[in-house]
């Protein structure tokens, strides 16, 4: 089963203040259609997540999320599992961060 976090647990997680890398890995037309980013996060090709996975904190703390939580956000954390890390994707990607509290 997919390890992922809701929207409403990232931003408890980060108002409590804790320190997570988050990496925004939006195909460039979504991220040209709204370049906001989540607080903190940076860009990232999931293509070379071979290349970046190194970076990744050693104690867990990292997110990532694409324009909807779909299968860029999959397939990028099926290639970290591969080289051992075990990173959860936000349901629902920028959409849902984006939406959090409209209609309610």
């Amino acid at each position: 089963m997919a390890n992922t976090i809701t929207a409403k647990e990232l931003k408890c997680r980060i108002e409590s203040g804790e320190t997570l890398m988050i990496y925004d890995l939006r195909r460039q037309a979504d991220f040209e259609a709204d370049p906001e980013l989540l607080p903190g996060a940076v860009r990232m090709d999931p293509a070379k997540a071979g290349e970046w996975a190194g970076g990744l904190p050693e104690d867990g703390r990292a997110v990532i999320y694409c324009a909807r939580g779909g299968s860029i956000s999959k397939s990028t954390q099926e290639a970290l599992a591969d080289q051992g890390h075990d990173v959860p994707y936000l349901e629902g990607g920028h959409a849902a961060w984006m939406n959090q509290g409209k209609g309610s």
